[in-house]
């Protein structure tokens, strides 16, 4: 995914990772689903020690925002903790429901339910429709117990809004994004400088404006 960023014009060396049951990392299943977010960290941060890095920042989009909150409190190494087009609290009892649809969909319907759910992210799905056409295929890939046990294991995930103050973390958002608009908390855990809101994008902000999100990043990593 940060292929569609300029990542050479930010003054940081950048080491993407695929997380398990994405790209070309396989999954073998969490031990616990209640503990699945944490134990994709674990994974994240096995190949930072294999690759000797011993500090680090860290940006996450979505699901990958989640891991890197359980990064930062399982590591001292992480410093800045960026959230994009993610967010920190836990699901409603709502949103749990609807995580157990997609994991009950996923190992039924698994094509269905990618061509429907990739295309909602989107601000103007017919504007990014060759972009779609490629995460669609990208997500095909995946096997359906991965997409499900990914899914449920998101609905444990802790509330980090009793991590108070929240210092190092930065918030990116679309003010588009319905995922994050939704059941959404004060943001008053956060100063100004940490939350910057995009114009005219959904939840892939990423690709419907590269360039605001390269200069946002730019600026919080070299601040």
């Amino acid at each position: 995914m940060w292929d569609y960023l300029p990542l050479d014009q930010i003054s940081s060396t950048s080491v993407c990772i695929d997380l398990p049951g994405h790209g070309e990392s396989m999954f073998s299943g969490f031990m616990q689903l209640e503990n699945g977010v944490e134990e994709l960290a674990f994974a994240v941060l096995e190949l930072l020690e294999y690759l000797e890095i011993r500090s680090f920042n860290i940006v996450g989009h979505s699901l990958g925002g989640y891991v890197a909150l359980e990064i930062k409190r399982l590591n001292e190494a992480c410093k800045k903790v960026i959230l994009l087009n993610s967010n920190y609290w836990a699901d409603s009892p709502e949103k749990r429901l609807e995580r157990e649809r997609v994991a009950s969909l996923a190992k039924t319907s698994k094509s269905l339910f990618i061509n429907k759910a990739i295309p909602s992210l989107f601000t103007d799905a017919e504007l990014n429709k060759k972009d779609i056409a490629k995460l669609v295929n990208t997500a095909l890939d995946m096997t359906p117990e991965a997409i499900s046990a990914i899914s449920i294991a998101m609905s444990f995930r802790k509330n980090w809004q009793v991590f108070k103050p929240l210092k190092d973390f930065y918030i990116i958002h679309g003010l588009l994004d319905k995922m994050y608009l939704e059941d959404q908390p004060s943001e008053m855990l956060f100063s100004k400088e940490q939350v910057f809101k995009i114009e005219n994008v959904g939840h892939m902000s990423y690709i419907e404006n590269p360039i605001a999100v390269s200069r946002v990043l730019q600026a919080i990593l070299s601040n």
